[in-house]
């Protein structure tokens, strides 16, 4: 019998372990790169339009006025915010006060108290037209300013201390608009797996060492119905919908009303925000005793 000749493995054979370890590395690039796409870039992609604010449906001369509590989570009081709706016959205003006591801050910041102030006003379905923040309690002026723009622009001036400048986001990014403190304001006629995006204001960049002006434009996350769950609100139990985003978790009434969100706040930390009885003698002491703050 003639001698049998062996064959290489190499080029006209099987497969070498180098081109197999190739073939797999692309697959598991592959597979990471259709993860990364289905968990960031799908979602924006699919996001619906944001649900309608609930004050949307207030009449002409209705007004109605809400509070909210600010806890850790340990359930240590850090401050209260204000929202007061009313609507003309044109015009939606919603004017919002959040105060922060001493005890939401680290110590090193020496802040006695911290008082945000939000005016937005709506003058055509759900379109924000202009937008006023205000923080006082720093020692130093800090100002946001935004109007919207036809087509689609909403340009935002900015001042801290003595520095200014400006940043654009689409007019039809700012529908669902919400700051670091309260991401959520209400959200009406949602539904199960319904998803939009929301754009997230941080009043509170002034207060990060080496922050840059991008720290105070908004920056965009993904809100998703995740489910149905109950909630216990002043000892009785209610069905709400479970809403999440970026750090956030919100638990919203059918009405609307937000009954509670838990949310990762820079700077705080956790911060667990809960729908309380409106109280005006409240809202009142403390913003009259804020109001020289700047």
């Amino acid at each position: 019998m003639g001698a049998r000749r062996v064959g290489r493995v190499g080029k006209k054979g099987r497969p070498t372990v180098n081109r197999w370890l190739g073939i797999a590395t692309f697959g598991i690039m592959l597979a990471a790169n259709a993860g990364l796409f289905l968990r960031d870039i799908m979602p924006r992609w699919a996001a619906g339009e944001a649900p309608p604010r609930a004050e949307l449906s207030l009449s002409p001369g209705q007004e109605l006025a809400s509070q909210i509590g600010i806890f850790d989570a340990v359930g240590r009081r850090l401050g209260y915010s204000w929202t007061i709706r009313s609507r003309s016959v044109d015009v939606l205003t919603v004017r919002s006060s959040t105060v922060l006591l001493p005890t939401a801050f680290p110590p090193r910041l020496d802040i006695a108290r911290l008082r945000i102030d939000t005016e937005l006003t709506f003058v055509q379905a759900q379109q924000l037209d202009t937008l006023v923040i205000r923080v006082r309690g720093l020692g130093f002026p800090v100002k946001l300013n935004g109007e919207y723009v036809p087509p689609n622009d909403f340009p935002c001036q900015w001042q801290v201390a003595d520095r200014r400048g400006y940043f654009v986001v689409p007019a039809q990014a700012t529908r669902a608009l919400g700051d670091a403190v309260r991401p959520f304001q209400s959200l009406a006629e949602l539904q199960l797996g319904q998803t939009w995006t929301i754009e997230i204001v941080n009043p509170l960049a002034a207060l990060f060492p080496g922050w840059d002006s991008a720290d105070m434009a908004t920056s965009p996350s993904i809100a998703r119905v995740t489910g149905v769950d109950w909630i216990e609100m002043d000892g009785m139990g209610l069905k709400a919908w479970v809403v999440e985003a970026d750090r956030v978790r919100a638990w919203v009434a059918p009405t609307g009303r937000v009954l509670r969100q838990e949310v990762e706040a820079p700077l705080i930390g956790r911060l667990v925000i809960v729908d309380e009885v409106y109280d005006d003698d409240t809202r009142r002491r403390f913003l009259q005793a804020t109001a020289s703050d700047f």
